[in-house]
C-alpha cells in the first residue's frame, strides 16, 4: 500500500508525465511497473493498493472482489445524510468520457455499489464520516452517492458540493483491511472539521 498525495494521479496522462503513482513506484522498484488494483480521483488522497509480483496480484484482486480487502474513507459533508448508515444504488457513465455518473436506485447488477457509513464527528458546519466501500466499488461511489442523498461532499464541486479551501473534494482513502493486517494513511480531514474554510 502508498499514500497518495490529493495532487496527484495514479496514472500518467499522456506519455511524458513524469508525476504520477505510477512513475513514483517505477523509481522506487528500480523500473519496473506496478500493478494498481483500484483508482482514486485526482483529488483523493489516502491508501492506494499496489501489487509488485502476478501471484500477490492475483491474490490481492480476488481479495478486492470476494469483499476480503475492506477498503473504507472519511469524507467531510455539509450536514449529516439524511437517512440511514447505508446506500444501495447503480452507477453508471453518463456518456463515453464523461467527467460524471449518472446515480439510479435500480439497475443491472454490474453496476451496483454498497456503502454503508458512521458518523464520527460533528463540527460547526460539517460533519466527518467514515464510509466503507463494500465490494469492488464503482467510479465516483462515494462522491455521487452522496451527492445524490443530498449532501454532496465539501469541494466537489462536479456534484453540487460547496468549494472550499483545498479546491479538491473532501474525501481520503484512510485504510485498508486484509486478512491479517490494517493498513492506515494518516487522516487530513479531521482538522479540517472545525477550520472555517
Amino acid at each position: 500500500c502508498v499514500s497518495k498525495p490529493s495532487d496527484i494521479n495514479v496514472h500518467p496522462r499522456h506519455r511524458f508525465e513524469t508525476n504520477s503513482m505510477v512513475n513514483r513506484a517505477v523509481a522506487h522498484l528500480d523500473g519496473r511497473a506496478p500493478y494498481v488494483l483500484h483508482r482514486l480521483d485526482q483529488g483523493t488522497s489516502g491508501c492506494l493498493l499496489v501489487a509488485t509480483e502476478p501471484a500477490s496480484l492475483a491474490r490481492l484482486r480476488a481479495g478486492m472482489a470476494d469483499g476480503s480487502i475492506r477498503k473504507h474513507y472519511r469524507a467531510l459533508l455539509p450536514a449529516a445524510p439524511p437517512w440511514g448508515g447505508r446506500f444501495e444504488l447503480w452507477f453508471t457513465s453518463r456518456y463515453k468520457r464523461s467527467s460524471k455518473v449518472t446515480v439510479r436506485e435500480q439497475g443491472e447488477p454490474r453496476h451496483r455499489g454498497v456503502c454503508t457509513w458512521e458518523l464520527l464527528e460533528r463540527g460547526p458546519d460539517r460533519v466527518l464520516v467514515e464510509v466503507e466501500l463494500v465490494g469492488p466499488g464503482r467510479r465516483h461511489q462515494i462522491r455521487a452517492g452522496f451527492a445524490h442523498l443530498g449532501v454532496p461532499l465539501l469541494g466537489d464541486v462536479l456534484y453540487g458540493g460547496v468549494p472550499w479551501s483545498l479546491e479538491v473534494p473532501a474525501l481520503h482513502a484512510f485504510s485498508l483491511e486484509l486478512p491479517g493486517a490494517r493498513i492506515e494513511s494518516p487522516d487530513p480531514l479531521r482538522q479540517r472539521l472545525r477550520s472555517p474554510s
